[in-house]
């Protein structure tokens, strides 16, 4: 056979047209089962409640093409990155280009010939090898690496094994026909059917016309199951990870979804799946397994019950049929979160675990399966604005440092949110007192709420107290307002994302800063001068709430560094992954003694780089970290100061 005078193929080439009708009333077939399996999805999110998840359209489209296309966090850990990345543009590649088939073919376009087919030709096949090669590394991984994170369900095996045969067929199909086509001297920009014909040039060309069919028709059916299946398996993802993705919550990061109308509704949380919101259920449904929530989880690696990746397998499992949402789902797995945000900040696709486990907390605490210490503190909180139950004076830790209360002092420009822990912990007073002592320093007018200041409620909330969460926040909102407060701050990343990212939820807008990022403000100004040096080495411990929530590493980072002689070291797991210290999501109040402690295994960590001492910047993170250092006999050997202890040390002359 004489090769082509143009460089060129002839799509379906040694395809009969009875096989041709054949191809295109599968085709259509295979289509509408592939849109009916994705509706079918569909009506299964719709159950949940309504979501609005289409504001900021430019931002979602943003994100769209910068993690999903982009693959901006699938590709942060190599080996998974490369693996998937190789896979999709293989993917992509090789679907655009049967686009351009289809184009030729169908529509008449005469666009593949010439020297562009000769560079198509060779893209598809270097792109084609990429494919399988992303394929084979996925096997490899997991089936005979097999991290613990990972487990193999059939149609993870399935998923593999359909598109790299898919490619394979391609790739013999190719050799094939350029082999009974006599080896044009074009085709040999085909460099993979190029090979794969040369070891077939011992057939004569009607064997190779019959094995080319073949071949052609395994391939084509092999798409055929690939369109099908698509739907109903693990290869959905690859059309609703990135529809999650668009979708992801624009909302602050810190800021849990109210339960409407709370003061009129008779239940709330999930009890059910119609109880998540549609954002929810889809969320599950785009969970790809991957384990990258479980391999970061505070909880799973103390040896909790919770494993966020399996939680959330188990909700998009019961969409699938009608079993009852707690069935195999434990208490104790929803309480064992510390609302870290580990998991969301890992996950590829943008699954909310918090949120969904806070749902599902509100329904427990709704339906009475809180218990013990947690319980106690949440009714302390009703009672006296405080977890301890305290009656005494939330002044008290100011005596002898002139500060003011709002009712004192008219003319103040800032509001020093002390918070519970700085009022009452006796550790967490002597941070509040060195703060106070700074501003003064530094002539900074601020004045306190003292006994009218109550509890934020950010336990309260976390642990599904939505009631008593409202409660406080209106009441804290209206004495705010009552003295006209514009600008609060805090040292506490608990009531600083409360107070910032939850209360304009109920009308409560006011501009709130982080004492890390006022000190760092100050210091900028002129207003502070570090003018006493530390020959010491610290370790700065980033606080989930302060950094995964509010995106705040490097102030603290910053004064640090202005310190004349203080050295810095960072722990393993720092900055967006930061271990967490195990007192959030009302782990604070807990008496939870399933498996180790968090805040021992946190302070492993930091105690791996031999600090003099460790630094924080949260009253929960002083507290978890002090209990870890008595418990471990270290008081001795490792420090332990707030950012503004260690500022207030290196004013002083």
């Amino acid at each position: 056979m004489q090769p082509f005078p143009v460089p060129t193929r002839e799509i379906l080439w040694n395809v009969p047209k009875s096989v041709e009708i054949g191809m295109y009333v599968s085709m259509g077939i295979a289509v509408v089962i592939f849109f009916y399996g994705f509706y079918k999805r569909y009506t299964r999110w719709m159950k949940g409640k309504p979501e609005v998840r289409f504001d900021r359209v430019q931002w979602r489209v943003w994100d769209f093409f910068y993690y999903a296309i982009g693959h901006r966090r699938t590709a942060s850990q190599a080996y998974p990155g490369i693996m998937h990345l190789s896979i999709f543009t293989g993917f992509l590649i090789l679907f655009i280009g049967t686009d351009f088939v289809a184009l030729q073919y169908d529509l008449g376009l005469h666009i593949i010939f010439g020297k562009f087919y000769l560079y198509f030709s060779l893209f598809l096949d270097l792109f084609g090898l990429v494919f399988m090669g992303g394929i084979l590394l996925a096997a490899w991984r997991r089936f005979i690496v097999r991290p613990e994170k990972l487990d193999s369900r059939w149609d993870d095996i399935f998923g593999l094994a359909v598109l790299f045969f898919i490619a394979a067929t391609g790739f013999v199909t190719e050799g094939l026909r350029i082999v009974a086509t006599g080896f044009p001297p074009f085709e040999v920009w085909s460099p993979v059917g190029w090979v794969i014909g040369k070891t077939m040039a011992g057939f004569t060309v009607p064997q190779l016309k019959t094995i080319h069919l073949t071949f052609w028709i395994v391939h084509f059916a092999l798409v055929l199951a690939f369109i099908v299946a698509m739907p109903f398996t693990k290869l959905s993802h690859i059309f609703i990870a990135p529809i999650n993705i668009f979708f992801r919550s624009q909302t602050p990061k810190g800021a849990l979804a109210p339960v409407p109308n709370i003061e009129e509704v008779e239940s709330y949380g999930a009890s059910t799946l119609a109880d998540f919101t549609w954002k929810q259920l889809m969320g599950a449904d785009a969970c790809l397994r991957c384990g990258r929530c479980h391999e970061v989880c505070p909880a799973k690696l103390s040896d909790k019950p919770l494993s966020p990746k399996n939680l959330i397998v188990k909700i998009a499992d019961k969409l699938k049929g009608g079993e009852e949402l707690y069935s195999n789902i434990e208490n104790d797995e929803l309480w064992s979160c510390t609302t870290c945000r580990a998991c969301m900040q890992a996950c590829p696709v943008f699954v909310e675990h918090v949120d969904t486990i806070v749902d599902m907390r509100r329904f427990l605490l709704f339906d009475g399966r809180l218990t013990g210490a947690a319980s106690k503190a949440l009714q302390k909180m009703m009672n006296y604005g405080n977890p301890w139950g305290l009656q005494e004076s939330r002044t008290q830790w100011a005596e002898g440092l002139d500060v003011k209360t709002v009712a004192q002092e008219k003319d103040f420009d800032v509001l020093y949110w002390v918070g519970c822990m700085g009022a009452y912990d006796p550790r967490n007073r002597k941070v509040a007192q060195a703060f106070a002592r700074i501003m003064k320093k530094a002539g900074v007018r601020f004045a306190i709420l003292g006994d009218e200041e109550k509890c934020t409620g950010d336990s309260a909330r976390r642990l599904g107290e939505e009631m008593l969460f409202a409660m406080m926040a209106q009441e804290n909102i209206e004495t705010l307002k009552k003295y006209n407060v514009k600008t609060i701050v805090t040292h506490c990343p608990h009531c600083y994302n409360t107070l910032k990212n939850e209360y304009p939820q109920l009308g409560g807008n006011f501009k709130v800063i982080s004492h890390t990022e006022f000190i760092q403000s100050l210091m900028r100004e002129g207003k502070i001068k570090l003018s006493k040096g530390m020959d010491k080495t610290t370790t700065f411990h980033d606080p989930c709430y302060l950094g995964r929530y509010n995106d705040i590493y490097n102030p603290p980072r910053n004064i640090l560094n202005e310190v004349s002689g203080l050295k810095q070291k960072e722990m393993r797991k720092s900055r967006e992954n930061a271990f967490c210290c195990g007192g959030g999501g009302g782990h604070m109040w807990m008496d939870m003694t399933i498996g180790r402690r968090i805040n021992h295994m946190r302070l492993e960590d930091s105690i791996e780089v031999n600090p003099d001492f460790i630094t924080v910047a949260c009253p929960f993170c002083m507290a978890m970290f002090d209990d870890a250092i008595k418990f471990r006999d270290l008081v001795e050997k490792v420090g332990l100061k707030d950012v503004a202890e260690v500022v207030l040390e290196s004013m002083e002359e």
